[in-house]
C-alpha cells in the first residue's frame, strides 16, 4: 500500500511548505507517502492525464469543506483498510477554483478535515500531519512524542 497526495501547484508559503515536508518524511517511516505537485486540469478546465493516471487503480479521496467530516481514528481506520486490501490511497487538494467536475466522480470518498473553509497550503499541512499520526498509531508508535 501507498499513499499520494496530488496538490495543485507549488507550496508557496514557506511555513507550510516545511511543515508538510517534515510531516511527510516522517509518515513515511511507516507508509510510502509521496506528493505530486502538477496542475488538476488542463487549460481548458479537463482533468489533466497524469491527474487521472494517478487515480487509475487507487482508492481516491478529495478534500473539500463539502465532504464528510473525518477524525483521527478515521485516518487510522481508512489506512488499515486499504493496508489489509492492498489498496493505494490518492488524497486529491484542490485549488482555489476548486476541483475539475470529472475529478469527483473518480474518488469514492469526499471529506472534510475541518467545517471551516482552509486555505489548501494549510489543508496540507493538515492532511500531512493526520497521516503521520495515523500510520504512527497504526504501526504502535507513540506518534505523540515523535
Amino acid at each position: 500500500m501507498k499513499v499520494a497526495i496530488l496538490f495543485p501547484h507549488k507550496v508557496k508559503n514557506e511555513a507550510f511548505r516545511t511543515s508538510a515536508e517534515q510531516y511527510l518524511r516522517i509518515a513515511g517511516r511507516f507508509v510510502p507517502v509521496d506528493l505530486h505537485v502538477q496542475p488538476l486540469a488542463d487549460r481548458q478546465g479537463r482533468l489533466h492525464p497524469a491527474v487521472r493516471s494517478r487515480l487509475a487503480g487507487a482508492e481516491g479521496i478529495c478534500l473539500s469543506e463539502h465532504g464528510t467530516a473525518v477524525d483521527s481514528d478515521w485516518f487510522l481506520a481508512r489506512l488499515e483498510r486499504a493496508r489489509q486490501a492492498g489498496q493505494d490511497l490518492v488524497f486529491v487538494i484542490g485549488d482555489a477554483d476548486g476541483y475539475p467536475k470529472e475529478l469527483e466522480s473518480l474518488c469514492r470518498e469526499r471529506i472534510a478535515l475541518s467545517p471551516l473553509t482552509l486555505p489548501h497550503e494549510l489543508a496540507l499541512v493538515i492532511l500531512a500531519e493526520q497521516l503521520w499520526r495515523a500510520a504512527a498509531r497504526a504501526a504502535k508508535h507513540p506518534y505523540h512524542r515523535g
